[in-house]
């Protein structure tokens, strides 16, 4: 890569807050980012990898969000953000409703099998 050219995870990264960008634009004011780290050769947000590309681990997955999601506070697209953990000691969840549920999430994968008893 030469000088002017930017990495694919800078790309990837910047493709992420435009994304956020434009839902705020359409009058979203939550986001929720979730995934599990993937396997390799298993492809989730950008769906084409090189054979080359490295794969983060769980800790480097996180880390590579957090530093998007600083990003944003720091050039104020987002005015902040938490991660579970956080939003329960900040307000809780009282009932399942309150819990964001994902594809195939631990909570989606829970629910799928009361729906099933």
């Amino acid at each position: 890569m030469d000088e002017t050219s930017m990495s694919p995870s800078k790309i990837y990264l910047e493709l992420i807050l435009a994304y956020f960008e434009y839902m705020g634009l359409k009058g979203f004011k939550n986001r929720h980012l979730w995934t599990n780290p993937p396997d390799k050769g298993v492809d989730y947000i950008f769906n084409i990898h090189t054979d080359s590309q490295k794969y983060l681990d769980k800790d480097g997955l996180i880390a590579w969000y957090h530093k998007i999601l600083q990003q944003g506070k720091t050039t104020r697209l987002l005015a902040g953000y938490r991660n579970f953990e956080e939003e329960f000691k900040k307000k809780g969840f009282n009932h399942p409703i309150d819990l964001p549920v994902f594809v195939n999430s631990l909570w989606c994968k829970i629910l799928k099998s009361f729906n099933n008893e």
